[in-house]
């Protein structure tokens, strides 16, 4: 981002959701709800998708990769 001449490095939609997918609390859940819907169309969901599974698999938690889907499955009815 720029703010009238420096530039700053911030964390893209993508990247928040990564984190909360990865925190995985009650909490964590809503907020990936909110953003989704506040974003609709603009988030990559398959790259965020393929990181989710990447953790999923790191953390031996494939039901998060499950979860993951069925939260955005629920959100694109």
């Amino acid at each position: 981002m720029d703010f009238a001449g420096p530039r700053l490095l911030v964390a893209t939609v993508e990247d928040i959701l990564v984190y909360k997918a990865v925190a995985w609390r009650e909490r964590d859940r809503s907020d990936i709800e909110r953003l989704l819907l506040a974003h609709k169309g603009e988030v990559n969901v398959d790259r965020v998708r393929s990181i989710v599974a990447q953790f999923a698999k790191a953390l031996d938690e494939p039901e998060r990769l499950a979860e993951f889907d069925a939260l955005v499955g629920r959100l694109a009815r």
